[in-house]
């Protein structure tokens, strides 16, 4: 054998044996075997035709379905309120709803759809409020060797001290610029 194919030889086995040695990468990433299930309880309020503020029986039933939830600084609350068509009543909308939640302690999420229409988009002025709890952290994993990643998804599963944070992270100096 002439030296050439020798060195050729080893040169092949010494990458067969690297490429032996390299780390398998995992098929499903870390974040994707992590979940946050959760509850949620819903409650639909009534403005008036035109009207800016929630009459005094509606702001009861608001409150007595609060009071009811025994609500947490962990819970997030989504209220979707609907649009009259004219932005001073929408601003009175926005207002009266922001005070009715003053004294929630939960992460709140205002949403009104925008519009230029003259009239209101919906028939009736319905609006609704979401009350979503996270139930824990769930990591999907399966038993054996092949299944990489498991052990860094528990870990990180553990560090995360909020579950709700999963559903609606707490918002930072960025997305709070938005």
């Amino acid at each position: 054998m002439s030296i050439s194919r020798i060195s050729l030889m080893a040169a092949l086995a010494s990458l067969s044996l690297a490429a032996a040695c390299s780390a398998p990468e995992p098929s499903v990433s870390v974040l994707d075997r992590l979940n946050a299930p959760y509850v949620e309880a819903q409650h639909q309020f009534h403005f008036g035709h035109g009207a800016g503020n929630l009459t005094s029986h509606e702001r009861s039933k608001l409150n007595s379905f609060l009071q009811a939830r025994a609500l947490r600084s962990e819970d997030v609350l989504i209220i979707t309120i609907p649009t009259s068509g004219d932005n001073k009543t929408d601003a009175a909308r926005v207002q009266n709803v922001t005070a009715a939640l003053a004294l929630v302690p939960s992460r709140i999420q205002l949403s009104m759809q925008e519009s230029f229409a003259k009239r209101p988009l919906e028939r009736h002025q319905i609006g609704l409020i979401r009350v979503t709890r996270a139930k824990g952290i769930r990591v999907t994993c399966q038993a054996g060797v092949e299944d990489l990643g498991c052990a860094n998804a528990i870990n990180l599963a553990h560090m995360v001290h909020r579950p709700a944070d999963i559903l609606s992270p707490a918002p930072t100096a960025r997305t709070a610029a938005r």
